[in-house]
């Protein structure tokens, strides 16, 4: 694996730690104080979060009281020293109790101490049925 390639798993793998364990401050802390997220969901929606402050209240809000944290796969697609590709597969059970699955592929550029400063995701989050449902 080359270089900038450890250097992007190293990021990721940070983030997906610290999403997995639910960690907001662990999660925000992997983005620069003026990181620009975007994540487009092809299906629907999108949302654009500018800065650290703005990052940390949509991951508390949201993600608050997601439980069963699951990583299915993670890999740097591809990397140079401008930015990666990365694709992840996670599942979740959400706040209303449905288990959840999203497939990701994000654009990151990380800066000089290796903070992410820009960031967009294309993901497509599905719904699964409970079988009490």
């Amino acid at each position: 694996m080359g270089k900038q390639k450890k250097r992007y798993r190293r990021w990721g793998e940070a983030e997906m730690n610290a999403w997995l364990s639910g960690d907001v401050e662990a999660s925000v802390d992997c983005f620069s104080e003026d990181c620009a997220r975007v994540s487009v969901n092809p299906f629907g929606n999108h949302r654009i979060i500018q800065g650290r402050e703005a990052l940390r209240a949509a991951y508390g809000d949201k993600a608050s009281g997601w439980h069963n944290r699951k990583l299915i796969s993670f890999e740097v697609l591809s990397a140079n020293k401008e930015r990666a590709v990365l694709h992840s597969w996670k599942s979740w059970t959400n706040n209303e109790g449905q288990d959840m699955a999203c497939n990701y592929i994000s654009v990151v550029k990380l800066d000089r101490i290796d903070r992410c400063t820009d960031y967009s995701e294309w993901n497509v989050v599905m719904a699964r049925i409970n079988e009490a449902d």
